[in-house]
């Protein structure tokens, strides 16, 4: 102060002479002096407001990034030790590409509700899964929550916050990821990602600066021991704390806070991998179809099954978590082998198994007090190919044989589509006699005629089930005054079944029976047999017959025009699989137009026999050829034919004997014998 004075006197003394240059030198540096020390002053002061702005702002943005993490714990179902593997690309380890798992060893990792609205919205509702068991309506609060997951974790000094959704659509046709309503949440990524079929947005950036993030997992609310992140699942309570770090105006800031929030709910966000589903199964009564089943199977959303059939290629269906059995369309002896697994979101179970071997025949139970014949002769049954062609066997005996009495009543799927008529054989002399069955759609089996109760014989009886897919021909072309006798019985027709047989059906009137070769219907191209069959028919005089030659079907000219039952099938010329059939004895082929003795096996195991014979022995009992292994029946069988235009009887062993029982040495169909082979 002494010197200012001084300096001022100075002045005073020479304020008319100016400053020397020693004077300025000694004056300068003490005004820079002055200068910087205020500069000094100032810059402490904004750097101090700088400091405390900045770290209010970061407890303000730590404060935040809690109070954000406690909505959300709101909505918590769970929290998680690990998030299990994510689509690309939500998974930590890429931005762009990546399905690793969170864990919370490094994050926050919650399981938590969706909701139709902004979870602040007063009138949001939960999402539920469609069908997970009920319809999607008044119901569908019963049904499984549609959940997602939310992570918090920190990437380069910042928390972020990530939302991911399960796969789900909101579609008509319901599937496991059908949801009644579309949540309003929705799949985020890191920002930058740009293709829009997985996330609908960013990821939200909840604080930078961040030094370190944790969480304390306690079980209860009131815990102070903290389980370990390992452990989250267990926890109900989550003590998260924050630290937040970073330099302002040359000084270090941070900050820490913490919150301890509890969750408010306990449901699965990941349900339990399902257990594998315990199949059994078995065939139907009616014998059409495999049918498996299982107990519904916990945590299961859903069902895959395949199943195939002896052996073929495996078929896939899915269906939903109410099913618990599934029926496969199956024909006789088939095998039906099924493998059923549980499914959810976690995955799939094992495989359950099952296979179901189809029975060879199906009881048509007896009535009015028929009985089985026994005695080696089949037993009564029906059964069906896999080209829908029913067949029946049987010898029965000791019922009544009032006509109109009904014998038996067959399953549906197993029944014509209008009533049937055919001949057969009973007990009468010497070897049987000439009868008449009906078959209705509703399946009665019935009497018609001729029946006695020593024996009657089933196994003539084979017809083309209303189940069969194939079209038949318009009533076939008529000739010579026949026509078609309607009503509840078929119009004169034909088809070819999947075995490449020819099946002819009708019920013709009023036409001329004589001389025999009368045409009475036209055979459609392509239907038409190499050579001329002979089948027995039923008429008004019990026994008649039919010929389907080479191009229509013609009258043995044998009966008359009261009515004339056709019911048959034999191979068009096309069909060239034939072997030959030795005949023993004396018996020699007819010759002529007439079929040569031979017998074939279709796909479906069905054996036909045909030829037209002569010139052996009659007695009862003679061996007429013999069918080799793989070509018999089981049992023994009856077919009613024609010898010499009257009623014959051949038997079927199952050594493969073809019998005569009844016939003629001046000619006798074999065409009439077709049946299943067993052995």
């Amino acid at each position: 102060m002494r010197l200012m004075l001084q300096i001022k006197q100075k002045i005073q003394q020479r304020k008319n002479d100016g400053f020397t240059l020693v004077e300025m030198l000694i004056i300068a540096p003490i005004v820079i002096i002055m200068i910087s020390g205020f500069v000094a002053l100032m810059v402490s002061m904004v750097g101090e407001v700088l400091t405390t702005r900045d770290q209010s702002a970061m407890t303000f943005e730590t404060q935040d990034a809690l109070d954000r993490i406690e909505q959300d714990t709101r909505l918590t179902t769970q929290f998680l030790a690990t998030s299990g593997v994510f689509q690309s690309p939500q998974g930590i380890n890429n931005n762009f590409t990546g399905t690793t798992a969170f864990t919370s060893t490094n994050s926050l990792i919650m399981g938590g509700l969706t909701t139709t609205k902004n979870p602040a919205d007063s009138t949001r509702q939960l999402v539920y899964y469609a069908n997970q068991p009920n319809d999607c309506g008044s119901q569908e609060t019963y049904n499984r929550i549609f959940q997602g997951k939310v992570m918090y974790f920190v990437k380069d000094n910042a928390l972020w916050r990530r939302e991911v959704l399960p796969d789900f659509n909101t579609n008509a046709t319901v599937d496991d990821n059908t949801v009644c309503d579309a949540p309003w949440q929705q799949n985020t990524c890191s920002p930058g990602y740009s293709v829009s079929t997985r996330c609908q947005t960013n990821d939200s950036k909840i604080m930078d600066n961040v030094s370190t993030f944790s969480v304390r997992y306690y079980t209860t609310p009131n815990s102070t021991t903290d389980v370990g992140p390992s452990q989250a699942l267990s926890a109900s309570t989550i003590e998260v704390t924050i630290n937040g770090a970073k330099t302002s105006a040359g000084k270090p800031v941070t900050t820490s806070g913490s919150i301890r929030a509890t969750k408010l709910n306990s449901i699965d966000v990941d349900l339990p991998l399902p257990g594998t589903p315990v199949v059994t199964g078995q065939s139907t009564n009616d014998n059409q179809k495999a049918t498996f089943s299982w107990p519904l199977v916990p945590s299961a959303t859903s069902y895959d099954i395949q199943y195939n059939i002896n052996g073929g290629t495996w078929q896939n269906v899915t269906v939903d978590n109410r099913t618990s059995s599934y029926d496969v369309s199956a024909y006789r002896t088939d095998t039906v082998s099924i493998r059923v697994a549980a499914k959810n979101s976690t995955g799939t179970s094992a495989n359950g198994t099952s296979s179901v071997t189809m029975a060879s025949w199906i009881d048509c139970p007896l009535l009015a007090g028929w009985i089985d014949y026994g005695a080696g002769y089949a037993s009564r049954g029906v059964t069906k190919t896999k080209n829908d062609v029913v067949y029946m066997k049987g010898l029965i005996k000791s019922g009544t044989v009032t006509s109109g009495t009904t014998i038996c009543n067959l399953p549906p799927g197993y029944r014509p589509t209008e009533t049937l008529v055919f001949l057969t054989s009973t007990s009468g002399s010497p070897e049987g006699a000439p009868a008449r069955i009906d078959v209705y759609p509703n399946g009665n089996v019935t009497l018609n005629y001729g029946a006695n109760a020593g024996w009657i014989d089933l196994d003539m009886i084979r017809f083309v089930s209303s189940t069969a897919p194939y079209t038949w021909s318009a009533t076939l072309p008529k000739s010579n005054s026949w026509v078609d006798y309607g009503g509840q019985y078929p119009l004169m027709r034909s088809t070819i079944d999947g075995s490449g047989r020819v099946q002819v059906q009708g019920l013709l009137k009023s036409g001329v029976a004589t001389p025999s070769g009368t045409v009475a219907a036209t055979l459609p191209v392509g239907q038409r047999p190499s050579h001329s069959y002979i089948f027995p028919a039923a008429s008004t005089t019990a026994f008649n017959s039919y010929q389907a030659s080479t191009t229509a079907i013609v009258t043995r000219g044998i009966a008359g025009n009261g009515y004339w039952s056709i019911q048959g099938s034999f191979f068009p010329s096309s069909y060239s699989s034939w072997t030959n059939l030795s005949l023993t004895g004396t018996w020699v082929v007819y010759s002529g137009s007439f079929t040569p003795p031979s017998y074939t096996k279709t796909s479906d195991g069905v054996v036909t026999v045909r030829g037209l014979i002569k010139s052996g022995a009659v007695t009862a009992g003679t061996v007429l050829a013999n069918l080799p292994p793989g070509y018999r029946p089981a049992e023994r069988q009856i077919y009613t034919g024609n010898a010499l235009d009257a009623f014959s009887r051949i038997d079927v062993l199952p050594t493969g004997d073809i019998q005569l029982r009844a016939g003629s040495a001046s000619f006798t169909s074999l065409d009439s014998i077709t049946f299943i082979a067993e052995q």
